[in-house]
């Protein structure tokens, strides 16, 4: 997440989330097993939301879903009071961004 927040993405990054740090330790370990949901998405960086100065509050994704398009991820304090960007309401634990280059 820290990446994410100095601005370094691009429109078309792409972008893998996973709202727990065990499923994504799950998946990325190519585990079974675990009680906690591997639920993980992977939507495209549209641009970031700066505040008035100049910092990053959030960004907004393109998905698949066309009528909520753009999509916003605000950056915020989850309930344990860390900065977590969320998705459709929630905070998500892992965020990954990469830009794409051919």
């Amino acid at each position: 997440m820290a990446e994410i927040k100095k601005k370094n993405l691009e429109r078309g990054a792409v972008l893998q989330l996973w709202e727990h740090v065990a499923g994504f330790d799950m998946v990325s370990g190519r585990g079974v097993g675990t009680a906690v949901s591997p639920f993980g998405h992977s939507p495209v960086f549209a641009s970031y939301e700066l505040s008035a100065g100049a910092s990053v509050i959030g960004f907004e994704v393109i998905d698949q879903s066309p009528e909520k398009q753009p999509r916003q991820c605000p950056l915020d304090k989850g309930d344990a009071g860390a900065e977590r960007f969320f998705w459709a309401g929630f905070p998500r634990d892992v965020w990954f961004g990469v830009n794409w280059e051919e």
